[in-house]
């Protein structure tokens, strides 16, 4: 055998450790490779003793690649050292020069050259509305908190000195106040630093008129935090007190004189005797007993709406605002189940209201609501407004004493607005009425319930102008419909341009279609054909699909 090939035997009868261990003590370079990094051959190698609990043949070569592995991986942690420091300064300087970027980019930003009233109403655009329900049952500790803070312009304010004095010095952003005094004296609330954030932001809105909700809880806040809002009565333009049927009576303000206020909501569980001297005041909103509520200046209502809640029994009935505020226009929300029933009491009711909205509840009994309307007698209704309660059946409706109470009322003088969404009323019973309002020039009809057809062919053909026939509410100049669509697009089209044609005042014809989710569309035929009205300025059309479907619940 020749020397070559002895040496090349020799070199391959050599265990992976001891080539391992042959190929030095590594390379003198600035970035440090040990030369007794395993090869996977050498990693299977020294497995196989370990996993079989035998020796290796030649355990020297092992104790040599640890010993001088000792002193390899020290040099490892001098590099990993070296290497960190150099990692931390090339970081630090990164972030140094990203922030000295940032505040260029800022300093130069279009937003730096925005005037202060410009910047003030950017702010409150940021202003966080679902944060500010007033009686949010889900409502936190932590959430008031938030509102009573205003954490939100406590934040904003902290992005640079300049925005801290605009939002300190800006009473607008500080003009909301939503206070619940039973979410207070919790660890997260406690009483000096709650009012501590509330006296702030009074001080902050200096006169700007204020927005103030305010739940009263019948705890030991309630009189002090009054105290506190009464400070700024004269500021007050939008007054929501509500209350909970806590076994105390809440605190109620001391006085309701605010000469200013424009606007009041009312929610009271308990009796109010004081009497509000309020001359600005125009809307009021109350909910509960009628006999809880304060005195009122009825008499220069423009808007009143009361809600009566179903668990509220109370021997007046809800028709009863109609004599109170004779020139306002008036909401009713109430079970009319409970309230007109056979075992109830019925008053007739005569009132020169200018406009009527029944939301009903609890509205499928025919009787109760030929009930309802016999009592009534409205001679200078305007607007009539007749649809369910949120997320419950529509009311029944009764169209022979919808005329009688149209025929005792004079509405074919007077009535201009009707909006009915209704079961029990048929497309040829609902052309019945509209031929008793001949003044009618604002339609709403919806078919909210998914059984119910009202939006029909019948209805369409009925409403549309036809050469040599007299049309039925010939004034009319807006139609909006609630409707699945079920009805001939050419038909709607033509209903729409005879109106648009033939409109009085020579404006525009209105139209508006909403349809429910998953619903067909007009199709682009129709479209095209609307849109043709739209060019030549005879026409204002708004096609839109519902946010949600309805749910109906039982009341």
């Amino acid at each position: 055998m020749s020397t070559t090939t002895q040496k090349a035997s020799h070199s391959e009868s050599r265990t992976p450790l001891a080539s391992l261990e042959a190929s030095g003590s590594g390379r003198n370079e600035s970035a440090f490779t040990s030369s007794l990094l395993p090869t996977p051959g050498h990693t299977a190698y020294i497995n196989r003793f370990t996993r079989s609990g035998t020796v290796p043949p030649k355990p020297t070569a092992v104790k040599t690649v640890v010993s001088a592995a000792t002193s390899h991986l020290a040099r490892y942690d001098a590099q990993i050292v070296l290497a960190q420091r150099e990692l931390d300064r090339l970081v630090s300087e990164r972030n140094a020069l990203a922030g000295y970027l940032d505040s260029c980019r800022s300093a130069i930003a279009p937003i730096q050259k925005l005037p202060t009233e410009l910047l003030v109403e950017i702010f409150d655009l940021c202003f966080p509305e679902d944060k500010y329900r007033p009686r949010d049952a889900w409502a936190t500790a932590e959430d008031e908190l938030y509102r009573v803070s205003h954490r939100h312009l406590l934040q904003l304010a902290q992005v640079s000195c300049h925005w801290y004095r605009v939002i300190t010095q800006a009473s607008k952003l500080w003009a909301t106040i939503v206070v619940d005094t039973s979410l207070w004296g919790h660890e997260s609330t406690p009483y000096r630093l709650m009012a501590k954030f509330l006296w702030s932001a009074l001080v902050r809105g200096e006169n700007h008129p204020l927005d103030i909700d305010i739940g009263l809880a019948a705890t030991r806040f309630d009189k002090p935090v009054l105290g506190m809002l009464e400070t700024q009565r004269h500021r007050w333009k939008s007054v929501f007190i509500f209350t909970d049927p806590w076994p105390k009576e809440p605190q109620p303000p001391a006085s309701w004189n605010a000469e200013n206020l424009e606007a009041l909501f009312l929610d009271l569980r308990w009796k109010a005797t004081q009497t509000i001297e309020a001359p600005r005041l125009k809307s009021l909103t109350f909910a509960g007993k009628l006999d809880n509520q304060p005195s009122l200046p009825w008499s220069q209502l423009e808007k009143c709406t009361y809600r009566r809640h179903s668990v509220d029994y109370c021997k007046e009935s809800p028709l009863s605002v109609l004599r109170l505020a004779t020139n306002a226009e008036i909401s009713l929300e109430f079970d009319l189940g409970v309230c007109f029933g056979n075992a109830v009491a019925v008053t007739e009711m005569t009132s020169d209201i200018p406009a009527l909205h029944l939301e009903l509840a609890n509205a499928g009994d025919s009787a109760a609501v030929a009930r309802l309307f016999d009592c009534l007698t409205l001679p200078g209704l305007r607007s009539f407004e007749y649809e369910p309660q949120a997320d419950t059946l529509p009311p029944v409706w009764s169209t022979e004493h919808f005329l009688m109470l149209s025929d005792r009322s004079g509405f074919s003088a007077c009535l201009m607005r009707l909006k009915i969404d209704a079961l029990g009323v048929s497309d040829v019973e609902l052309l019945r009425c509209l031929k008793a309002l001949p003044q009618l020039e604002d339609l709403f009809v919806l078919e909210t319930h998914p059984e119910h057809k009202l939006v029909t062919n019948v209805l369409l053909e009925g409403l549309r102008c036809s050469p040599g026939i007299p049309p039925i509410v010939p004034r009319l100049a807006v139609l909006r419909l609630h409707s699945r669509l079920e009805f001939s697009d050419g038909l709607y089209v033509e209903l729409v341009a005879s109106r648009a044609e033939n409109i009085a005042e020579k404006l525009p014809f209105r139209a508006f279609v909403l349809s429910d989710p998953g619903a067909r569309v007009l199709s682009l035929e129709a479209r095209r054909a609307l849109a043709k009205l739209v060019v030549q300025k005879k026409l204002v059309i708004r096609v839109q699909v519902a946010c949600r479907t309805r749910v109906f619940t039982k009341s």
